[in-house]
């Protein structure tokens, strides 16, 4: 591989890695509702898995209307979009569970 080809590979990820952070922002709110009411109740692997099987549906609809307005229609592009957006969705509502965690009062809990 030469050096045009590895920076223009290296452009494309970058570009799916901004238009994945997009996605995430703009359906966070749609997936926040889907997973906010058992959330806090979940610990770390467990909150992941469940913010990730329930963030698919909106973020494809997201990735779908944003690659219409962008006038991009590449499945490939597609298929890297979803599950980088849904990394950053992850990323963004588990910060969000650890920071309102810390910030609540401790539970005591009786032997």
């Amino acid at each position: 591989m030469g050096l045009p080809q590895m920076l223009a590979q290296w452009l494309v990820t970058d570009r799916v890695a901004q238009l994945a952070e997009k996605i995430a922002v703009r359906s966070r709110m749609q997936v926040w509702q889907r997973v906010a009411h058992r959330l806090p109740a979940m610990q770390g692997a467990e909150a992941k898995g469940y913010v990730r099987s329930r963030a698919v549906m909106p973020i494809t609809a997201e990735t779908e209307k944003l690659l219409a307005e962008e006038n991009m229609s590449s499945p490939k592009l597609r298929d890297a979009l979803i599950p980088a957006a849904v990394e950053a969705m992850v990323r963004m509502l588990c910060d969000s569970r650890s920071r309102v965690i810390k910030t609540q009062p401790g539970k005591r809990r009786v032997a």
